[in-house]
Parts: C-alpha cells; sequence; structure tokens
C-alpha cells in the first residue's frame, strides 16, 4: 500500500494506508538489490495518464486499468521491457482506453473474439483514435531515463542475470516446440546425417520462433549458441534432447529419461551374443515380445523403470513400428538404435558402403535382424568377420565397391562397440542401419510425456483443487488420475495432441512417487524446463514461465 512521495512534506502529511517512500528510499533500496528500477501499480497516476514517473526514474507507476470504476477519466498503461544480451533493457510505454462492455460487444458484433485478430486490432485502433491514443505513440520519451542515472547502470552480475533468465526462456520455448523444431531440422538435413550446420541451425530457430515472439532475434539466438557452447555442426537431436520437463528430484522422483535408459541397456548388449539376447527377449519362442515379456527383461541388466514408464517406453516402440506386440526383429533394432547420438557420420568413409548394404537388406524384404541371424553359420550370436564378408558376397549391391571399401566398413562394424574381431547384433544394427530409419527412432523417443501436464498446470491445479476442498494438498492416486483425464478430454476437444490411457498412467505413477496418494501442489509447481548439459555439469534447473504457446492456443480453456 506505500506510494512514492516527491517531498518530506508530502510523506507526513499522508493519510493512506502505509508509509509513504523518498527518492533517497528507491535510491537505497535499488543499489541494496541490484535492480533499475522499480515497476509498481495501487494508485491511478495524478496525471491521468497509463504510465507516472516518480524519484528521477527510479519509480514507474503503471496503472493498466484505464478509466478506473468507470468514472476516474485515466488512460490505461502497458510498459514493455525488452531484454538484451549486451546492453541496458530497452523500455517501450504504450496507453490504451478499453470500452465498457455493451460498446465493446457492439464493436466485435456477432463473430465476437472468433473474429480475426487484425479486425479486432483494428476495431481497437478506431475506438482509441478517437481519444487521441495511437498504437505509435510510444510516450516513453516524455519520462526520465531510469537507465542513463549511475545508480542504474547494469553490473556485470546483473547482465549475466540476464543472460541466464533469457536461457531459461529459451529452454522453455524449445520444450514447447520440440516436434516442430525437429521437423525443421530433419527438412534442412537432406541427407539424414543427424546434424545441421550453425547457419541451418539459426535458420530453422528463426522459422520456428521469430513469428511468435519478438524478443528471439538471430542476435539474441547468435549469442545463446555461444553460451550453450554449440559447435559448427550441430548434432540437432542431442540439442533438443538436452532440454527436458523434470519434477522436484526432493519430492522422490520416479521420472526416467527413456533415451537415457535405453543407451545404458545399449552399453551392456553391445557385446552380447543374439541368442542369449533373443531367449532373455523371447522367452516362450513365438517371435514376438509382449509388454509383459519386455517389463521383464529390463531388470535382467539392472535397469530399473517403474511400472508405467516400462509399459510406456514398450508402447512407445511399438508405435515406433506400427505393432503391438512388436516382433522380435523389430524390438531389437529399437533397441540398438535409439540413442540421442547422430546416424553414422555423412563424412565416415564407410557410411556410403553401410547405407548401400542396409538399404539392399531392407529392400529384400528381409529384416537386418533376421540377416545377421542367416550370416550367423556357426550359431554363436556373433559374426566373425569370414562369415560378414561371406554374407556381403551375397548381396547384388547396385554400386560396385573395392575389396579395401569392405574392409574397412567390416572394421568399422566391429569399431561400433567392442572391437574383437567378432560382430555383435547390435553393432550390425547400428552400422547397417539407414540413417533415416535412426531418425525416425529418435523423432518418437524425445516427445515428454510431462508436457501436456506441464503446459496446463493452472488447470489441473484448479479440477485438483475442486477435489481437495479441505486444501490438503492430498488426493488419492483415482482422484488424480480423474483429473489428468479430465484435463487431457478438454485438451482432444480442442483438437491438440493428448496423452493415451497409458501415459496419463505415467503421470499418476511420477506424480505419487511410490506414495498411495499425490501431493499435487508439490508435483505441479516442481515441474520445471532443466538444461542437462548445463555447463556446471549437473542439471540446471530453469524458471518456469506461464507465457507458453500453449496457454495462448487453451485462452477459452484455462482459468486466469
Amino acid at each position: 500500500w506505500a506510494d512514492p512521495a516527491e517531498t518530506q512534506e508530502e510523506k507526513n502529511s499522508s493519510n493512506s494506508r502505509a508509509g509513504k517512500f523518498l527518492e533517497s528510499d528507491s535510491r537505497e533500496f535499488c543499489e541494496r538489490n541490484g535492480i533499475t528500477l522499480l515497476v509498481r501499480s495501487h494508485e491511478v497516476p495524478r496525471t491521468l495518464r497509463g504510465i507516472m514517473a516518480n524519484h528521477s526514474g527510479l519509480c514507474l507507476t503503471v496503472f493498466s486499468a484505464s478509466n478506473y470504476c468507470g468514472s476516474v477519466g485515466n488512460r490505461g498503461g502497458v510498459l514493455v521491457l525488452r531484454p538484451s544480451m549486451r546492453r541496458s533493457p530497452a523500455l517501450e510505454a504504450f496507453e490504451h482506453w478499453a470500452p465498457p462492455w455493451p460498446q465493446l460487444c457492439s464493436m466485435l458484433g456477432a463473430e465476437g473474439l472468433r473474429q480475426a485478430l487484425a479486425e479486432r486490432r483494428k476495431h481497437a485502433e478506431q475506438w482509441e483514435l478517437s481519444f487521441g491514443i495511437s498504437q505509435k505513440n510510444c510516450f516513453l520519451g516524455e519520462l526520465p531515463d531510469p537507465f542513463a542515472s549511475a545508480v542504474s547502470v547494469p553490473s556485470e552480475e546483473s547482465l549475466s542475470a540476464s543472460r541466464e533468465q533469457l536461457m531459461q526462456y529459451m529452454a522453455e520455448r524449445i520444450v514447447e516446440h520440440k516436434e516442430e523444431l525437429f521437423e525443421e531440422f530433419c527438412r534442412v538435413d537432406d541427407s539424414c546425417s543427424g546434424m545441421v550446420n550453425i547457419s541451418n541451425w539459426l535458420e530453422v530457430m528463426m522459422k520456428v520462433f521469430s513469428h511468435r515472439y519478438d524478443i528471439i532475434t538471430t542476435a539474441v539466438l547468435g549469442q545463446l549458441s555461444q553460451n550453450w557452447k554449440l559447435a559448427h555442426q550441430v548434432h540437432y537431436v542431442k540439442f533438443l534432447h538436452r532440454f527436458q520437463i523434470r519434477d522436484n528430484p526432493e519430492d522422490g522422483s520416479v521420472l526416467i529419461d527413456r533415451i537415457k535408459i535405453v543407451t545404458q541397456l545399449q552399453s551392456q548388449l553391445v557385446d552380447f551374443s543374439a541368442i542369449n539376447l533373443e531367449h532373455l527377449l523371447d522367452p516362450n519362442g513365438d517371435k514376438a515380445v509382449s509388454h509383459r515379456e519386455f517389463a521383464k527383461f529390463l531388470p535382467q541388466f539392472h535397469i530399473k523403470v517403474p511400472p508405467w514408464q516400462a509399459a510406456a517406453l514398450y508402447e512407445t516402440m511399438a508405435s515406433m513400428v506400427d505393432q503391438d506386440p512388436i516382433n522380435l526383429d523389430n524390438t531389437i533394432l529399437c533397441l540398438a538404435l535409439v540413442s540421442q547420438d547422430p546416424p553414422k557420420p555423412e563424412d565416415d568413409p564407410c557410411a556410403d558402403v553401410a547405407e548401400a548394404i542396409g538399404q539392399k537388406i531392407l529392400q529384400s524384404g528381409t529384416t537386418l535382424a533376421g540377416i545377421f541371424r542367416s550370416w550367423d553359420q556357426d550359431k554363436s550370436g556373433f559374426l566373425s568377420l569370414v562369415e560378414l564378408n561371406s554374407g556381403l558376397q551375397t548381396l547384388s549391391l547396385s554400386h560396385s565397391f573395392s575389396d579395401a571399401e569392405v574392409s574397412a566398413c567390416m572394421t568399422k562394424i566391429d569399431s561400433l562397440g567392442k572391437e574383437d574381431q567378432r560382430i555383435s547384433i547390435f553393432e550390425f544394427i547400428r552400422a547397417l542401419a539407414p540413417r533415416h530409419v535412426t531418425l525416425e527412432l529418435q523423432r518418437s523417443m524425445i516427445r515428454e510425456v510431462l508436457k501436456r501436464v506441464w503446459v496446463c498446470r493452472p488447470t489441473l491445479l484448479s479440477a485438483l483443487g475442486a477435489k481437495d476442498p479441505d486444501a490438503t494438498n492430498k488426493v488419492d492416486w483415482d482422484a488424480f488420475h480423474d483429473c489428468v483425464r479430465e484435463v487431457n478430454d478438454a485438451i482432444h476437444d480442442m483438437g491438440l495432441p493428448v496423452l493415451t490411457p497409458t501415459q496419463i498412467q505415467v503421470v499418476c505413477e511420477i506424480a505419487a512417487a511410490g506414495r498411495e496418494d499425490v501431493k499435487y501442489n508439490e508435483f505441479v509447481h516442481g515441474l520445471h524446463v532443466e538444461d542437462t548439459w548445463s555447463s556446471h555439469g549437473a542439471p540446471m534447473p530453469l524458471a518456469v514461465s506461464s507465457c507458453t504457446a500453449w496457454l495462448v492456443k487453451l485462452a477459452g480453456f484455462l482459468p486466469c
């Protein structure tokens, strides 16, 4: 309730509910807290303008309600702060005069808010011109420049904090648009190498973000690329995977990183016998791997995955190969290829040979695992270099490769795991699978199961509050499940991507963290975006912003 006063006399004569503060108080507060200025509201400016400056520009009053109470006659104001990574922020100030509700209804007509944005903007501009207000009327020049004073010269510490905030903001935007970014990266990656040069990276980022967020410019992205230590060639799967939605680890998190889990499994299977692998994946020998068999398979390699997340991992693989249950060969294919690493590099001298071999095998209607099995003449579960060479001779390749190229390719295959003069089924598949197959698998694995919950957290909290009238911050599993499903149904009605029933159970499993009930406030407020490749080596939690593109789409559904 405190308001700024320009003189000691004004401060002493105050009849407000709280004391007033002077310019010396504002200056001391800014210096002590390392900030540039105060922006506050609370009172209609005496000038009846939307924004008023006090204390040599150290304290700005922004009052956004025009014609307060329908009778005061003041303009409303909006202050836009545009961050910069290299200099002080830029301030822009705008005024408006909102019409009364009946007038607004008349202006919009029968279409209402369904009317195109350009039309609504045209009505607003015409209305405000009658009050002498123009959207181009930026009147900040009439106000003292707070950034010109000595106290407000930003320190290196404050500039560093500004950079961190922008990195946090960008990480959230990347998570929101991860699938679209992947599609655009693939579009410019003609060779399916899993890599783009930094110029193409910048082109994609601008295409996806610039028309949505005017804060994102080529200069900002250029600086971010340096902060993120991106190389000239960007591994875009790794880049997208580094930004993830995580829950609060202090609450006993059971959330797994699916790609990380499969990569851990690969490290144990890269030199594993194909025969033993098939027995473990398919114990009943029906050439298919059921969800139950897959769930029992993981613990045998000390891979601990909560039940519903194991089911979701299986569901993702089933969706990738369009099979349920998944046949044995496709299960091996998924486990061998899913990782954040790019496919075999385009400039690898063996890449063309391996690509041609893989394409030829798949065109014959045989799976990579199937051809491996047929070439394993001694049934050892591995291919010797002799067996590999013999098998390669049976292929009629459209392009002729020299013996030296084939020999180098064989050596390369062996080097993809353990170099021991024998080739495992994982080494074989990872070397010969066409690059586009690897990218398709990676596309599915980078999707975030918590994304819908994170985007819709205000709505989820509202639904949970209705289930918890005594505000205990606890609901049972079934009540939490019902609330997630309620949000999911509403998203479905709006034509947006939804969670599968299995994924809904995954959300419940993560939120409960091993308990029978869910402490929903801790779960929802604990959701955040992490840059898992922070420069400090440990995951870096990023602040959660409520300004998301999806929230705009859900404006008619989410509570204010």
